[in-house]
């Protein structure tokens, strides 16, 4: 059994420098839900790091990233959405593939990364049983749901 709202303080807590760096607004939507959810804890942490992690980097400062719980039916969500850079309409069905940056990342100002993040995020998600879906759009950012 994993708590899923006690791994995001931990993950959040984690990235309290550059969030405060930033100014970025957090909203944390966790509704009581994903309290005792059947899942590897550690494997599901790097997902939920990962996402939040990016959501925090690709944000521009006095943005906003939101997590959100839901649970409908047998599925849980976790949703990770942010008011960042976005992901370029004709590199999104490249975004789960092995050393991917999208254009406009690779041009930010101190912006590192080795375009593994996401899709480990998509191999151990699916390793859990569960699967990852996005939506982004260029300059108004993303959302991203893992569904367990």
């Amino acid at each position: 059994p994993t708590n899923v709202e006690e791994l995001c303080k931990s993950i959040l807590s984690e990235l309290a420098y550059p969030i405060s760096k930033k100014n970025l607004q957090i909203k944390t939507e966790y509704k009581g839900l994903l309290q005792n959810v059947e899942s590897d804890p550690k494997l599901l942490r790097i997902v939920i790091q990962n996402l939040v992690s990016n959501a925090v980097k690709y944000t521009p400062d006095r943005g906003t990233v939101t997590i959100t719980f839901e649970e409908v039916g047998d599925n849980k969500k976790v949703v990770v959405s942010d008011t960042g850079v976005g992901i370029p309409a004709n590199q999104r069905d490249r975004v789960f593939t092995k050393l991917f940056r999208a254009d406009n990342v690779r041009m930010l100002e101190g912006s590192q990364g080795t375009g593994l993040g996401l899709y480990l995020v998509k191999s151990v998600i699916a390793s859990l049983g569960g699967s990852i879906s996005f939506e982004s759009e260029e300059n108004k950012g993303s959302v991203f749901t893992i569904t367990l």
